[in-house]
């Protein structure tokens, strides 16, 4: 053939590949008679083979780590990959909500492996995910002080700065859920009217023909009034320090000054956080015996702060329901007011109003003195939950890009999740018992309930 058409210039083929043990674990083939090699993770490798999965630089000699898949299958362990520590932090590990940077990796368990540990809000999940240090709690250690919300128990960012607004007592809330914050009693009437009228719709609708036999047995001894709220006491939002002054005068005290620690749990007082007490209703019984009026709390709701929920009032806190000095003689209880802790977003608001409005509704029945603690709460907690997941959707949640939605669905699993006996417990028992009869909220069901309870002045022995 005329060297015209000859190709010198091309490389000469490459030598065939091997696939046994001894080939290279990288290219993939045979180690030329005297050739240099290195051995890591199993297999062997010429030294410029070994590189980085990630930048493809040259791990010989240098520390690396190896990325294995989440599946065991023989596949994913061939494929495990060998980066620098620094390239796999990059790629796979979380990036922390506060400071921005991948969690820090620690030493694992040999073979080049590390592993990641941080902590994550229980309902926002990898949303929250955060270094272990970046937290608040005075007297846990190794925390940096990093606030978070007092409605929503999210940590603050760090490129956040001074951004989220501060209320007048020192509460944080972060810029989401102050775009429906209530400010004042003036701002809260409106949502004050569409809790009453909500409750008014589920506590006196009315059941089946054949519910009340089946549910109460009897007619109840306090039975309920032709309207679920006879009259409106007054509303009231107030400061922090108002709320825990009252709290403590009615034996309920909140831990904290009130300066970011409100994401923490004191199980206390039968497994309510005591940082602050969001709702309280307060009543007077007047006794037939001295014929003379005694102040009473009848109804006490503590609330928790934190990674798990902070601003959600009473709602998953304080106990409320504690009778004052009454006693069974007594002929006539006037709610005076409801005072409800200002600066709360709407839509959790609206659950701490549906909490102490059942207490109210109770007290004006007069169910005095008030049921057992995990019964009352009980009742009041399933109230607050109905409002969040079955009330009419806020009116600012296309505005707000669907926050008030969300908002609502946090406050509903703090309900379902509170791990106390009297809230948590209590609860569970009372939406076992409405799940049981099978009566929807709309056909009588919450009615039922609420009937029962006061006529068995307790859990009712059977129902459904």
């Amino acid at each position: 053939m005329p060297s015209l058409f000859r190709r010198p210039w091309l490389p000469p083929p490459p030598p065939p590949r091997a696939d046994d043990a001894n080939a290279c674990a990288g290219c993939r083939l045979a180690f030329a008679p005297g050739s240099r090699y290195l051995t890591a993770l199993g297999r062997s490798w010429h030294p410029q083979c070994f590189v980085c999965a990630a930048c493809q630089q040259p791990l010989a000699g240098a520390e690396f780590v190896v990325h294995d898949a989440l599946d065991s299958s023989a596949a994913a362990a061939a494929a495990r990959a060998p980066y620098h520590p620094r390239c796999h932090r990059a790629l796979f590990a979380p990036v922390c909500c506060v400071c921005g940077d991948s969690v820090p990796e620690r030493p694992g368990g040999g073979g080049g492996s590390s592993s990641c540990e941080w902590r994550e809000h229980p309902f926002w999940r990898a949303e929250q995910r955060h270094c272990p240090h970046h937290h608040h709690r005075r007297g846990r250690p190794g925390g940096d002080g990093t606030p978070s919300c007092s409605a929503c128990g999210r940590l603050r960012p760090h490129r956040a700065g001074d951004a989220w607004p501060r209320l007048s007592d020192g509460r944080l809330l972060c810029a989401d859920c102050a775009e429906t914050v209530v400010v004042d009693t003036r701002d809260a009437q409106p949502l004050y009217a569409d809790v009453l009228a909500f409750l008014e719709r589920v506590l006196r609708a009315p059941p089946p023909d054949d519910a009340w036999a089946a549910a109460a047995r009897a007619p109840p001894p306090h039975a309920p009034p032709p309207k679920a709220f006879p009259y409106k006491p007054p509303l009231y939002l107030v400061d922090g320090p108002t709320m825990r002054a009252h709290a403590v005068r009615e034996g309920r005290r909140g831990d904290g000054d009130g300066e970011d620690e409100d994401d923490e749990y004191e199980e206390e007082d039968g497994g309510a956080p005591m940082f602050h007490v969001r709702g309280l209703c307060i009543c007077t019984v007047t006794t037939t015996a001295a014929a003379a009026a005694t102040a009473a709390a009848a109804a006490s709701f503590g609330a928790p702060g934190g990674p798990l929920a902070s601003l959600l009032g009473g709602l998953f806190g304080g106990l409320g329901g504690r009778g004052g000095s009454s006693s069974s003689s007594s002929s006539s209880i006037d709610v005076h007011a409801l005072l409800v802790l200002e600066g709360l977003p709407r839509a959790l608001c609206g659950a701490v109003l549906a909490h102490e409005c059942t207490h109210a509704h109770l007290r004006m029945r007069g169910v005095v003195p008030a049921l057992p603690p995990d019964v009352e709460e009980g009742l009041c907690q399933l109230a607050a939950l109905l409002w969040l997941e079955q009330s009419p959707a806020d009116a600012s949640s296309s505005s707000s890009g669907g926050w008030p939605a969300r908002l609502r669905a946090y406050g509903a699993h703090e309900i379902r999740e509170h791990s106390s006996a009297v809230y948590g417990g209590g609860f569970r028992s009372a939406l076992g018992l409405l799940q049981r009869r099978g009566v929807g909220v709309e056909r009588g069901g919450f009615r039922l309930l609420v009937d029962a309870c006061v006529a068995a002045r307790g859990w009712p022995s059977a129902y459904g």
